[in-house]
């Protein structure tokens, strides 16, 4: 009886102190390089857009784009440089590089929709894909086909119900999830950033400005890719230089 009083009054103190403990979770993924590379051995890209095959023009042409009115564009999309001036820059001065942004209808491949899904091209192959799956379907599809792959995972939750204070409830959710599947021309990153807090001394406004849930794709080619970052960011330095000495000139007529 004592025994039985006692799980009670713990039972009791727990819901009236709303102190439950936090559930972390803090993997690492870390397999070798071989099997990595085994396991990610079919990894090329997505259907018919081949990492390192893929030309400028067929990608135009492909049924995901050609009657959305996309063209080579610096502006908008994952590698925009939202400025039309640096833009037209770099469309004038490097051919070598493009980048095709999202339609204004999301891309949908078989029955996964891509709310975004941007091409970057180098000397006329496809160096990169950057795209959003906002359903999570291809996180598990991915983690089945070619396993764990090599990063972290991270997870906290706090949540003191059952609390009959409700002045005291608080919820603490926290995600960071990070993943790498390579092989050796190809690699593919994931990201995850989640985090949702609520309590007592937290207003609305601080909730939702404190609330964000963000997860992206990257596809690359471990040989394209670099060199597409390399000329893309000599034509901002480049652009950069212009502008200050046309400002420099500017000012010397003054």
């Amino acid at each position: 009886m004592k025994r039985v009083l006692f799980i009670f009054c713990l039972c009791l103190l727990s819901i009236t102190s709303c102190t439950n403990p936090p559930e972390v979770i803090n993997q690492t993924f870390a397999p070798e390089q071989e099997d990595l590379y085994a396991q990610c051995s079919g990894l090329k890209g997505i259907g018919e857009f081949v990492i390192g095959e893929t030309s400028y023009k067929q990608a135009l042409n492909s049924k995901y784009y050609r009657d959305s009115y996309v063209f080579n564009n610096f502006y908008n999309g994952h590698w925009g440089v939202h400025s039309h001036d640096l833009s037209d820059w770099i469309e004038k001065r490097a051919p070598i590089i493009k980048q095709i942004t999202t339609p204004i209808d999301d891309v949908k491949i078989g029955q996964i929709k891509l709310t975004t899904f941007d091409l970057a091209f180098y000397n006329n192959k496809l160096a990169a894909i950057y795209f959003k799956d906002e359903s999570g379907e291809l996180h598990e599809h991915y983690i089945k086909k070619y396993g764990e792959g090599r990063g972290t995972y991270y997870s906290y939750h706090q949540d003191n119900e059952p609390c009959n204070n409700r002045d005291r409830l608080i919820v603490i959710d926290t995600r960071k999830e990070n993943r790498v599947w390579e092989n050796e021309k190809v690699d593919l990153t994931y990201s995850h950033d989640y985090h949702f807090e609520m309590g007592p001394n937290i207003s609305e406004k601080q909730r939702i400005n404190s609330y964000y849930d963000n997860s992206w794709y990257l596809i690359t080619s471990k040989t394209l890719y670099p060199k597409f970052l390399e000329e893309l960011n000599k034509q901002k330095a480049a652009y950069d230089k212009h502008r200050q000495s046309e400002d420099k000139e500017s000012l010397n007529q003054f």
